[in-house]
């Protein structure tokens, strides 16, 4: 995304510079000119320390292999034998930390991304929706897997959510991106600064193959920004091939509105979302009438989202004293949240329970078999669906019908 569509033309031409090899050879020794160099390097390499992370390491290594490449050539062999140093230290040090753990991150990894091919392969052309690997990956959850709402790979996640065309619109973008930006900047000529531009992009771009980079609104969207940064054309300079020309404003401002539409969405979701923590806190402060009021305001704001009906539908279910009609509430509740979610095991589980509170041991049922179906490996829907079992069979022995046709 170029976000020099949406700056001054003075803003367009700034750039982050610092001397050019030239001009650095012809400085005196020693100069503060590789202070700001040195201080980012450090801050670098301590982050990535305290994330202890082998996809943050690789990543980098790899992003910065085209820029190494690049570089002067009596300059190359002491910094290329700094990275290897660095790299080969810095995977030993990872392998010693991380090494005691039950579980290895590589090989949780790995069983991430079979279950999202496996995904895709299952709905090739629309996939199961955005938002939905969550519930599709239960459904694929064996022995020795992790539970989780991401493929810990972005272009995967993209796939099985998205389809084929998601997949392929995604990744023919990155792919254009690195080569624009690889174009515009690394080159022998210019600063050393215009050649870490191409770092962060680059680096993002391939920490998405092991990780959930671009899920995180903070970290896609300082990508954006810098990628904006790395390919801003200066104004003054012929237009490239591709770009529109300044009489055409329509795309610029189509543009702009997808970009607003999407930030009022996150803003609406963030919301959404803060209510969400607040009515928890609340109900573990046992401030239970607080909490309802915040959770229906929640719904009320956005009633497409799965979550405040799924969690007002968990504190009728035990209404207590006082609360005359909580039961009949809180099914209405569980049976929208399965009908806006229709995947989520938990919200067909508690659907069964209020089935099961109301006698109704048929659709109980059905939908703890739904639940067991969608999520195998949880427990609690393996022992609900031995109760019931046991329960409608203790009703046929004593010669009394299951109510399966209420």
């Amino acid at each position: 995304m170029d976000l020099s569509f949406f700056l001054p033309p003075s803003a367009s031409t700034w750039r982050w510079r610092f001397p050019s090899p030239c001009e650095e050879e012809s400085a005196v020794a020693g100069g503060v000119e590789g202070f700001p160099l040195g201080g980012l390097l450090l801050v670098q390499i301590t982050g990535l320390g305290a994330s202890v992370s082998y996809g943050a390491l690789l990543s980098l290594v790899i992003a910065s292999l085209p820029l190494l490449a690049r570089l002067p050539a009596r300059r190359r062999k002491w910094i290329l034998g700094a990275v290897a140093g660095l790299a080969a230290a810095g995977g030993g040090a990872f392998l010693l930390l991380r090494g005691a753990e039950g579980a290895s991150p590589l090989i949780l990894r790995a069983r991430n991304w079979w279950a999202a091919w496996e995904i895709f392969l299952g709905e090739r052309l629309l996939g199961v929706g955005f938002g939905g690997f969550a519930d599709a990956y239960a459904g694929r959850m064996a022995a020795g897997m992790n539970e989780t709402a991401f493929a810990h790979n972005s272009y995967l996640q993209v796939a099985a959510e998205g389809g084929v065309l998601a997949a392929l619109w995604v990744v023919l973008g990155a792919i254009l991106l690195l080569v624009r930006v690889h174009r515009r900047t690394g080159s022998q000529g210019e600063g050393s600064g215009e050649m870490l531009l191409a770092l962060p992009v680059s680096a993002f771009l391939v920490h998405n193959l092991f990780d959930f980079s671009a899920y995180l609104p903070s970290l896609s969207i300082a990508f954006a920004a810098l990628a904006g940064i790395a390919v801003a054309r200066d104004r003054g300079a012929p237009a490239e091939a591709g770009t529109w020309p300044r009489g055409i404003l329509v795309p610029r401002w189509a543009l702009l509105l997808l970009l607003l539409g999407g930030a009022a969405w996150g803003v609406r979701e963030a919301q959404t979302r803060t209510s969400l923590e607040k009515g928890k806190a609340m109900l573990d402060e046992g401030k239970i009438e607080e909490a309802i009021t915040l959770l229906r305001r929640a719904e009320a704001r956005d009633p497409s989202h799965p979550d405040p009906p799924a969690l007002l539908a968990e504190i009728h279910l035990h209404p207590g004293p006082g609360r005359p009609g909580a039961l009949t509430e809180g099914e209405s509740h569980a049976r929208r949240a399965v009908e806006l979610r229709p995947r989520r095991a938990y919200g067909h589980y508690i659907l069964a329970l209020y089935r099961l509170s109301n006698g109704d041991r048929g659709e109980a049922w059905v939908e703890i078999s739904r639940a067991r179906e969608l999520f195998p490996s949880r427990e609690l829907y393996v022992q609900e669906e031995s109760r019931l079992r046991d329960l409608i069979a203790s009703e046929e022995v004593a010669g009394k019908e299951p109510d399966a046709t209420r």
